[in-house]
Formats: C-alpha cells, sequence, structure tokens
C-alpha cells in the first residue's frame, strides 16, 4: 500500500568493497543495563529523532533498513576520520561509491553509542527533512528498540524485561553481516499459500513492497498475486537518485500475515531491490519491537483483533521527482496512455498546485490524506510543452 504520488525511500544498502569485505558493525555502548525513552517526529512515514554529538543536538531519520549515514556537511563539521571506500547498491539497485567515516560518539536519550562507521552522503534531501543523517541498524546491533506511534514513542534498551513483551507476539529476527533486520512473512491467496522473507524497514514508506526478482522467480508461477497492471517506468528515488525505468508491476496479495496477524488486501509494485520490505505503515497498526540482541520481532496489535482488511483505491499513476519538477513516472491504467505520458509535468493535481512549490516543499508534500475519488490533473505535455487537463479516478 502506497503513498499516492512520490515514493520517497530512504535507501537499503547493499555494500561491498574492492579491497577486502568491509563491515559497519563495529562500535559499542558504554553503558549497561540501559533504557531510555525517546520522543519523536514524523514526517511522511518518516521518524525524526535527536542525537547529540559533542553536547550539540542533531537529527536524524531512524532508519532500520540502512547503516548510521551522515551529511557530508555534518562529516566536515565534525572532522570525522575518514575509513575506507566502498562501493554501494541502493534500493533502485543503482551502484556508486560512498566514504565511510568513523562517529567516536552519539547519545541518544541517555545512551552513549561509541566509535559507529557511517556513510557519508554525496548529496540529499535531508536539508528537506531538516535532518543531519540516517541512525541505521550497525547503531542498533547489540540493543531492543520498540517502536510504539500512537504515542509518537521509540524505547531502547538492552534488557527484554524493561519491556512489556509477549511471547505469543514474537518470532525469529534474522540479521545479515550488516545488521539489517529481516522477518519471515506468511502470503496466502485462496489455496495457495508461501512464505518470504523480507526486510523490515522503518525508512520505507509503505507496508509492503515486492521485489521483482521474487516475484519473478517464485511467485508468479504459482499465482500467488492477483494481477492488477503492469507498465514501464519508475516511481521511486534512492540513495543515488531516481531508479532507471523499467518494467514494473501493480499487483494484490489477498492475505499478509506478519506474527500471525492479517493484512487482508494488500496492494503493492514491484521494486528492483533484492530484498522485498516491509516498511513503517506497520508502525500504524500495532507496537513493534526489534529485538536485534537477542533475534526476536514483535508485533502486537493496538486493537485486539487478528487481521486488518487494508483494500484502498489508488490512483492511475505514479509520479517522481526529477530536475526539481514532479512528473509523470509510471502510468498504471492503459486508459489514460493517450492521456498522460511518462515525463509529463505535474503542474497541479486539483487544488494542489506544483508548479510554484519548491523543491523541499514537493519532497514534503503528501497527499495520502486526498480522499477525494475524481480530481483534474494538470500537465505539461513532455514532447509539445503544452498544457492539458486530464480527469482522473481512483480504481
Amino acid at each position: 500500500m502506497k503513498p499516492i504520488l512520490l515514493l520517497l525511500f530512504i535507501a537499503f544498502f547493499n555494500l561491498s568493497s574492492a579491497q577486502t569485505p568491509f563491515s559497519l558493525t563495529q562500535g559499542n555502548v558504554t553503558e549497561k543495563d540501559y533504557f531510555t525513552t525517546i520522543h519523536y517526529e514524523e514526517i511522511k512515514e518518516k521518524i525524526i529523532i535527536e542525537g547529540i554529538i559533542n553536547g550539540k543536538i542533531y537529527k536524524f531519520i531512524l532508519d532500520t533498513g540502512a547503516p548510521m549515514v551522515v551529511s557530508k556537511k555534518l562529516s566536515d563539521e565534525l572532522k570525522l576520520q575518514s575509513m575506507r571506500n566502498i562501493e554501494i547498491v541502493d534500493q533502485s539497485s543503482l551502484k556508486d561509491s560512498a566514504n565511510v567515516v568513523l562517529l567516536p560518539n552519539i547519545k541518544i536519550g541517555n545512551i552513549n553509542f561509541n566509535n559507529i562507521p557511517a556513510i557519508v552522503t554525496k548529496e540529499s534531501i535531508f536539508d528537506c527533512f531538516g535532518i543531519d543523517g540516517l541512525i541505521g541498524s550497525n547503531l542498533l546491533k547489540n540493543s531492543i528498540i520498540q517502536f510504539s506511534s500512537r504515542e509518537k514513542i521509540i524505547r531502547i534498551t538492552d534488557v527484554p524485561k524493561k519491556l512489556d513483551l509477549k511471547s505469543k507476539t514474537g518470532a525469529k529476527l534474522l540479521l545479515d553481516a550488516q545488521s539489517n533486520p529481516f522477518i519471515w512473512i506468511e502470503q496466502v491467496n485462496g489455496k495457495v499459500d508461501a512464505r518470504e522473507q523480507l526486510l523490515f524497514d522503518t525508512g520505507m514508506g509503505g507496508l509492503y513492497d515486492l521485489s521483482i526478482n521474487h516475484y519473478k522467480k517464485h511467485f508468479e508461477k504459482i499465482n500467488l498475486f492477483n494481477f492488477i497492471a503492469q507498465s514501464v517506468g519508475t516511481f521511486s528515488m534512492g540513495f543515488h537518485g531516481n531508479a532507471e525505468a523499467n518494467e514494473n508491476y501493480k499487483l494484490l496479495l489477498p492475505e499478509l500475515a506478519v506474527n500471525k496477524i492479517i493484512f487482508k488486501n494488500v496492494t503493492t509494485t514491484t521494486t528492483y531491490d533484492q530484498n522485498s520490505r516491509i516498511g513503517a505503515t506497520l508502525l500504524k497498526y500495532g507496537t513493534v519491537t526489534v529485538d536485534y540482541k537477542n533475534r526476536k520481532f514483535y508485533f502486537e496489535p493496538f486493537e485486539e483483533t487478528k487481521s486488518f482488511d487494508i483494500a484502498e483505491k489508488e490512483w492511475p499513476f505514479n509520479a517522481i521527482l526529477e530536475d526539481g519538477k514532479m512528473k509523470i513516472g509510471i502510468v498504471w491504467d492503459k486508459t489514460y496512455d493517450e492521456k498522460i505520458k511518462v515525463g509529463d509535468q505535474i503542474i497541479a493535481i486539483g487544488d494542489i498546485n506544483y508548479e510554484k512549490m519548491s523543491f523541499c516543499e514537493i519532497v514534503i508534500s503528501d497527499l495520502k490524506n486526498l480522499k477525494i475519488e475524481k480530481t483534474v490533473l494538470i500537465l505539461k505535455d513532455k514532447a509539445s510543452g503544452e498544457t492539458k487537463k486530464v480527469e482522473i479516478t481512483r480504481k
């Protein structure tokens, strides 16, 4: 289930090195038997917390699908020591090199994390969110972190007894070589059922993204998903920029279960990351606890229920931010093929005028609360430059 338009992901990284294998899972915590409670801010499903470095407060997105990341501005300000360059592959399968620096200390709540490797961004949209980087799984690898979205609270500890954890809501957690957390989900479509291992990624907006590799290799041939649409285009932004235009699918999964709690009528689109992902929308339905230390994942719904029906009507396209402008990234509904083209600039959607917005205003804008069924889309044609109006309907 996706945001209506711009899909912005804080990237999940695969790491490699031209020299020898390199791990970001270094560092330690000063305190023992620690516990802290942190209030967070939420912008477009991104969890923003404060961290203290050298007595100064900085802001970070807490992203379980990424390692520690700092902006170049922060790295230069702190004069952080360079460790080496590595190659990273973002969630769009784009590759590039990046510098890894060593962060001597960051204090989160009352906990001191020491000697944490961090990737330096070359350029980013961090300024739009008012942040200085990402708090990632390599920092959290020896801790237990609990998310409570109703209170906008995060709890971090190394002692499970300090949290109200119920064993029946828990399941096995797997960590990869970089401490990224993976869980198993169950999928059902009538008499067809399957299991899938996927990344728990709080940096991802939405509930479920399906790796096209998983779909093609395992699920397409058993008809696990109901087909909705197939199209060529792009609609995501990763660490290295926009994903390249590729063939993508929009699909419906009748049932998806996380720790035996069922989500019904889950719409998903394929991505070119090697892993499927569960995103931050899961936090809206219950308390989530990631026990990195003891390899356990807990999900306790806020409501006394065993299932949620999340069926939702969607617009016939997704958009992408390109050259500072909102553009059509992919068109799902073939009935609009002659009216809406990939690359057309979006001038306005209903009363929302994108042409007058700054880059950051577009990045932060969120149309998920736009509940109307029909509206008018104003476009600038990619080929002719002419303005055109198209009435669009959610289906």
